[in-house]
């Protein structure tokens, strides 16, 4: 019940900051390495590098530039690592020398964090934060964001966040089966 109340909860932000967003042309980003497999969840996972310039992209590009990548004909997202097998594949098959980006986030308002498939992400659920949680003094209620994205830390493989304008060239995609790679917009129907 709690989660699906987040889950409306988010699906009606998303609905209202929509039209604040500002939407940038996906540029090129290129896969790094091989695609491994999660047989798990029928998922493949990937690390993307972006080409578009030396000082990286903010998350909402990477979220852009994850979904302009397909593998076998699945649309790529930013992935979701949600559980410790996946945490697991992504830590011991990608290295990358800076940190990299993923689909998770904190919304600052609603004080939640969110997948980029939707999903609310709950304090029991599974997490690997560093233990100083954000990497700056940007971030919400100390500035005027409206959410920090989340990432993993190159040398520790652990959860950090940052504020909506830190850029990274790295990011992980997951290639899902099609039936779970939903709209990141709240639109079934884009």
């Amino acid at each position: 019940m709690v989660r699906t109340f987040a889950a409306l909860a988010l699906a009606g932000l998303v609905a209202l900051l929509a039209p604040l967003s500002i939407v940038t042309p996906a540029r090129a980003a290129q896969l790094v390495g091989d695609v491994v497999y999660h047989a798990p969840s029928g998922s493949y996972f990937g690390l993307a590098y972006d080409l578009a310039g030396r000082d990286g992209i903010g998350w909402s590009d990477a979220r852009g530039r994850a979904e302009a990548l397909s593998y076998k004909g699945r649309p790529g997202r930013l992935a979701v690592i949600d559980d410790v097998s996946k945490h697991n594949l992504v830590r011991d098959n990608f290295k990358h020398r800076r940190p990299a980006w993923f689909g998770l986030r904190y919304w600052c308002a609603p004080k939640m964090l969110a997948w980029v498939n939707l999903e609310p992400h709950m304090n029991e659920d599974f997490q690997v934060w560093m233990p100083a949680w954000h990497r700056s003094n940007v971030r919400c209620g100390v500035s005027r964001i409206r959410y920090m994205g989340v990432y993993y830390t190159p040398d520790t493989q652990m959860w950090q966040a940052a504020g909506e304008n830190k850029h990274f060239p790295y990011f992980f995609v997951e290639f899902a089966p099609l039936q779970q790679n939903q709209s990141t917009t709240g639109n079934p129907d884009e």
